[in-house]
This record gives structure tokens, C-alpha cells and sequence, in this order.
């Protein structure tokens, strides 16, 4: 797992709920400094067999393009995802990108 440090600025947790169903949580920044530090665990899900996968972002501060590959990296191997918690700014990347489809973003954040 990459840690929330100097070298990272982002975190990954995945959890398996029902078989090959996987939650994605985020945090801190996903960016072009911290995707790299991700690399390993992302390659650690893309190599389980797995038929659906879910973001969970809530406690996700910024993204920039970079973090939008790695999550569509991910998607593009496991069929559309949903996307919870994503803040205003999370979901305006997302919808500005034109990938609203392909990262489904479930309502609005309380």
C-alpha cells in the first residue's frame, strides 16, 4: 500500500466483497507525483480475477489527469465502475473529461 507521506501523497485500500467484487478506496492526492508510488498495488488488482470494481473517494482531495489514467486503467480491464464519495472537484475532473459514462458517479456528495 502506498502511504501518505513525503514520497506519496495517496493511499489505496482494496477490499473483496463478493467474489471478483472489489472496493477501491482512495485517499489523500492522486496526481502525477503519487500515481507512480500506487504502481505496485494497482498491478497487485489487475492481476485478480475480478468482474467488477468500485471507487470509493470520499476521502479523496484532488485528482489531476494522471490519477483519471490510473482509475480508467483499472475500469478499462473490469467494465464500467462506480465512483462514491467524490467530492465537487473529484466529479468535475471526471465529467469534464467526458468519462461520466465509463466512471459512473453515484449522487451527489451529502
Amino acid at each position: 500500500m502506498a502511504e501518505l507521506d513525503g514520497a506519496s501523497r495517496a493511499r489505496i485500500d482494496v477490499a473483496e466483497g463478493d467474489p471478483g467484487c472489489f472496493t477501491a478506496t482512495i485517499s489523500g492526492e492522486l496526481d502525477i507525483h503519487s500515481v507512480d508510488a500506487l504502481g505496485a498495488r494497482i498491478e497487485d488488482l489487475l492481476a485478480r480475477p475480478a468482474t467488477r470494481i468500485d471507487f470509493e473517494l470520499s476521502d479523496l482531495e484532488f485528482m489531476d489527469s494522471s490519477g483519471l489514467a490510473l482509475l480508467l486503467r483499472v475500469t478499462n480491464q473490469f467494465g464500467p465502475a462506480h465512483v462514491r464519495g467524490a467530492k465537487p472537484l473529484i466529479r468535475r475532473v471526471i465529467e469534464v473529461s467526458g468519462l461520466d459514462g465509463v466512471l459512473q458517479v453515484d449522487g451527489p456528495v451529502p
